[in-house]
């Protein structure tokens, strides 16, 4: 029996986008979750619980989650940047943390480490 081209397509999504998602380290998605509801609530207090304290945010700028914090509540196009990135898809990196969106390069991005055995948002940058 011979497929469509469509529903070889249908197909070859169906299967590809699971793998992706099952390939992301348990208890990361739930934090990916949690910073995209925060990021288009504009819950800075969400915000800030999922993120590591030496959170980098902007090149040249201290390393810091409050003083990104603070940053966020005058520019909430950054926000907005946040919750779309942070909706999919992500992928795990050879050192075992996770980037969204794939294949970034010096795109924005936003990443994500596992530290003292919780997930935590580690820096949202753009550039090199």
């Amino acid at each position: 029996m011979r497929l469509s081209l469509m529903a070889c397509l249908v197909s070859l999504v169906a299967t590809a986008a699971p793998a992706l998602a099952s390939s992301l380290p348990p208890g990361v998605k739930s934090v990916l979750f949690n910073i995209h509801r925060a990021a288009k609530a504009k819950d800075f207090a969400a915000l800030r619980a999922n993120m590591d304290h030496a959170f980098i945010w902007s090149f040249g700028d201290e390393a810091n989650a409050d003083h990104a914090i603070a940053d966020w509540t005058k520019r909430p196009k950054q926000l907005r940047k946040l919750a779309r990135l942070t909706q999919g898809p992500c992928a795990k990196q050879d050192d075992g943390s996770v980037e969204c969106p794939i294949n970034a390069g010096a795109a924005v991005r936003a990443g994500f480490k596992k530290i003292d055995g919780r997930w935590k948002m580690t820096y949202f940058v753009e550039g090199d």
